[in-house]
């Protein structure tokens, strides 16, 4: 088999009788114009017509990327087949249809789906959102983790499905930030511990190689830009892996690795020694939103979790308080009983946003995720509270609803099947915070 590096999370795997193109994201930005690709995307190394399948791994924009998705050829989406994973919403496939998509193969966690005579995938879903891909051809395993979180635990099931990937392609960097005000405590740990992760992983899979992709981003708004100094680089990764003596294999969009073949690290690692002395860093600013408008995205989102969450589910929930630097405005809200109030006072208020990412996460079912992965405000107090924001809107978003209309047979027989592993995620993320 082989691996072609497109940008981030982009690759085509090359089996001996089909191609799949994984994740694509080949220009713009993501997360609410907060992340943007470095390096740029390889388009040129991409033949449609000979790719056979299209995974998407989830929905986060830097793997779903819609203005990408909804620009390829259109004859490649009248022949490709879409893969991704069962769960309990079908909007994903229905969003792939309107952008002209028409054949699916949808698979369940943790089974072996034979696409072709030579050529078998693995889906293994992580927590309630996230999945990853083994691919099996020619007694060989590749094993794309993008950013799913694996712990140990996740290790040893996949490796009992699937053997011990030849393969592993791991995330490499930070992926967003909870927002701490004493960032130089935070975020070296995390960016630390990232690493540490792929190594374990490597080590937890008996892995030969690992591949550093879904990392090839920098933040590109002026107020994300300082998550840029923390950010791990391919070369990181390198030495990283070399502490550990970790086999790897070092990719430039465009490159193509053979698995079990020598390939020259030394060539691709003066590639990104190349791009971080000559990169332009570019920071935009975004355009001002005003306070009528943010509050009426709250009272649109607001009315749609009152009707999906019981007032049971939302009573733990306290009010936050937003100091909107960009407009000089402070307001408080709660999700627990729709208020949206301007404040006049010197307190120091719970949480520092810009006027656009605060509407955005209001205006979007994925915005107060979107606000944390983009690393666009200032956590000054009241953590706990906000945690459970965070939660709410991250169920809110995955259609997990608390209320009673969640409970019929479809989406009980899904939670049944899918309860060990999210169990497994929660408990492996709350040991993290």
């Amino acid at each position: 088999m082989k691996i072609t590096l497109i940008s981030h999370a982009c690759i085509v795997i090359h089996t001996e009788d089909i191609k799949i193109l994984t994740d694509p994201w080949l220009f713009g930005t993501a997360f609410n114009d907060s992340w943007s690709l470095k390096p740029q995307a390889s388009k040129e190394s991409l033949d449609y017509e000979n790719i056979d399948y299209l995974w998407i791994s989830h929905e986060h924009p830097d793997h779903f990327h819609i203005p990408t998705l909804k620009t390829l050829p259109e004859s490649f989406k009248n022949k490709v087949t879409v893969l991704y994973q069962k769960n309990n919403s079908n909007k994903m496939i229905k969003a792939l249809k309107g952008f002209g998509f028409n054949s699916f193969e949808i698979l369940p966690h943790r089974e072996i789906v034979k696409l072709s005579d030579q050529t078998k995938v693995y889906c293994y879903q992580v927590g309630g959102m996230d999945s990853a891909l083994g691919v099996m051809a020619d007694e060989e395993v590749i094993f794309n983790i993008n950013d799913s979180e694996l712990n140990q635990r996740d290790c040893n099931i996949v490796k009992g499905d699937i053997g011990s990937p030849d393969v592993v392609l791991n995330q490499f960097s930070i992926a967003g930030y909870s927002g701490q005000a004493d960032r130089g405590n935070h975020l070296p740990l995390m960016a630390k511990n990232t690493l540490i992760n792929c190594s374990n992983n490597h080590i937890d899979l008996g892995a030969s190689v690992t591949i550093p992709f879904a990392s090839l981003v920098y933040f590109c708004k002026d107020d994300n830009a300082y998550m840029n100094n923390y950010h791990n680089s391919p070369l990181d990764f390198c030495e990283h892996m070399m502490s550990k003596s970790l086999d790897y294999t070092l990719l430039y969009p465009g490159d193509t690795y053979t698995l079990g073949m020598a390939f020259n690290n030394v060539a691709s690692k003066k590639k990104y020694e190349a791009l971080e002395s000559n990169f332009d860093n570019t920071f935009e600013t975004s355009a001002l939103k005003s306070i009528e408008a943010i509050r009426e995205a709250f009272n649109e989102r607001f009315k749609q979790i009152k009707y999906d969450f019981s007032s049971l589910f939302r009573f733990i929930l306290k009010p936050v308080t937003v100091e909107i630097n960009d407009i000089s405005k402070k307001v408080e809200f709660s999700f627990k009983d729709g208020t949206f109030s301007e404040l006049n006072t010197t307190d120091e208020c719970d949480l520092v946003i810009n006027s656009q990412p605060l509407w955005f996460a209001f205006k979007f079912p994925f915005g107060i995720q979107t606000l944390g992965v983009s690393a666009r405000y200032t956590l000054n107090k009241n953590e706990k509270n906000w945690k459970y924001y965070r939660v709410l809107c991250s169920l809110n978003n995955a259609e997990i609803y608390l209320s009673w209309k969640f409970f019929n047979k479809s989406n009980l027989q899904w939670l049944a099947a899918r309860f060990s592993g999210i169990m497994n995620q929660l408990i492996y993320q709350l040991k993290r915070m």
